[in-house]
């Protein structure tokens, strides 16, 4: 076995220490923090990423120069960052744990909708949930009318029966049931809104409403009802002939529903679905 000689470790000990040369300044150099470089090109892909709503400023000087300035300050924070050791930092560690997990959970997410997006397909090109011109043809004879109506849902029924006796009672129904619903609607927004605004063909919406609108002219108010949203109140506000050429896809779509429904019930049925909790009102 040769020897190594001391001189020649202590030479090979002194060509590791050798600092590094500094790196050549680029052509298209804006700053140098701390002997790293900031380009043109990273400035031009800092632009091109910025939020819309900053474009307009960064085509000026003061935008540019505002987002250099923003580029050095964040070289800065960077750089002495690493000098602390950061990323050996718990915090961080936890951080970027987290961060992985969330990134996880969000692929399965994206991974299962995937499947049903498949599932959902195959079940159409099966026959299952597909739908012919005439089924859509018969349907639209059947169904001739749009109907607006404005839907308030109310979580009790002393509350509905109190705003229903009031729009009943009021001479511009439409005006008082917007003014109501932003008080006792449980819709999302619907206290901001005045409640909502539904157009639809039957077979698009709650059946119990379907029927009480059909069966309602323009400008009257119905309910309350009660489905699964809540004590419903509803003001029809009108109705108007549609044509099949305006509603074939909205029809399409409701028999497709419809046809999904019944193969899910059937599914249920097999699979033996039980539900142990009821929720009251």
């Amino acid at each position: 076995m040769k020897r190594v000689f001391p001189f020649l470790i202590l030479m090979i000990f002194v060509a590791c220490q050798k600092e590094e040369p500094a790196p050549q300044k680029p052509d298209d150099a804006l700053a140098s923090v701390g002997g790293v470089y900031i380009t043109e090109e990273d400035f031009n892909k800092q632009l091109e990423e910025a939020d819309t709503i900053y474009k307009k400023f960064l085509t000026t000087g003061f935008g540019k120069s505002s987002l250099l300035d923003v580029m050095v300050r964040e070289k800065l924070m960077r750089q002495d960052a690493a000098s602390m050791d950061i990323a050996d930092d718990a915090d961080y560690k936890k951080i970027i744990s987290d961060l992985k997990q969330a990134q996880e959970d969000h692929f399965k997410q994206v991974e299962s909708d995937a499947i049903l997006e498949v599932w959902t397909k195959k079940l159409e090109e099966k026959g299952v949930t597909s739908v012919t011109d005439q089924e859509i043809a018969d349907y639209a004879k059947r169904h001739q009318y749009e109907m607006t109506v404005m839907i308030m849902n109310i979580p009790n029924a002393a509350d509905a029966d109190a705003v229903l006796r009031d729009l009943r009672a009021s001479p511009d129904k439409e005006q008082r049931f917007t003014a109501l619903a932003k008080k006792y609607s449980i819709d999302p927004n619907g206290e901001l809104s005045g409640g909502l605004t539904i157009t639809f063909i039957p077979g698009e919406y709650i059946e119990a409403i379907e029927n009480a609108a059909a069966n309602s002219p323009a400008g009257t108010v119905q309910g309350f009802i009660k489905t699964s949203r809540g004590f419903t109140i509803i003001y029809k506000k009108k109705e108007e002939r549609i044509s099949l050429a305006q509603a074939k896809d909205r029809i399409k779509n409701i028999l497709m529903k419809k046809k999904f429904d019944q193969y899910l019930s059937e599914l249920a049925e097999k699979s033996k679905v039980e539900v142990y909790k009821t929720y009251e009102n």
